[in-house]
């Protein structure tokens, strides 16, 4: 196989790594917001008890909303591998063509569903220290980062989708040899 070949084979397990990667971080932000979020309902259900745990409901957004942000660092990897594949002349029409049709699923689809998953929690955790009385200043502080958390993630997102469209750009000024029908 040409170097060619090879780096091009390099870069489908590159995005086949980080699809994985990105699998795992869904996965494990569902399990520490569950796990989180449950232990911090138990000082709610146990009246009779001193278990007092209500202040994982601060910590169960936060860490959801971090996970946001490896999950959308994996995404753009992908996507970047994706648009080089899709934009190389060394990829098979085929394949140009199902890059072209799963780019916008693999990439915006995962990201939405985690944030809105990370919004979910954010809104119940506000209700749940509402119902144990717990909204005083440093409520209105954590809810106030969590929400500047929010905007710094979607200015984050904003930011790879420029990063995308430079690097398209970039790929198709390096190939002066490409024609005006291959670069539609």
């Amino acid at each position: 196989m040409d170097d060619g070949g090879r780096f091009m084979e390099d870069l489908r397990a590159q995005m086949f790594s980080a699809e994985s990667r990105r699998a795992s971080l869904v996965r494990q932000k569902m399990a520490f917001v569950i796990i989180l979020m449950s232990l911090g309902s138990v000082s709610i259900m146990s009246t009779t008890t001193n278990i007092r745990t209500w202040g994982l409901f601060y910590l169960a957004p936060l860490i959801a909303l971090a996970f946001d942000f490896c999950i959308l660092a994996e995404s753009f990897v992908i996507g970047r591998v994706g648009l080089f594949i899709r934009e190389s002349p060394e990829t098979p029409a085929e394949e140009k063509l199902w890059e072209r049709s799963k780019s916008k699923q693999s990439t915006e689809l995962p990201i939405m569903g985690s944030v809105v998953i990370s919004i979910l929690v954010l809104i119940g955790a506000m209700v749940a220290l509402w119902k144990c009385d717990r909204v005083d200043k440093s409520y209105w502080i954590w809810a106030g980062g969590a929400g500047g958390m929010l905007a710094a993630l979607w200015l984050y997102k904003c930011w790879n989708c420029q990063r995308l469209k430079e690097f398209r750009e970039s790929v198709n000024r390096e190939r002066p040899d490409r024609t005006h029908s291959e670069k539609g």
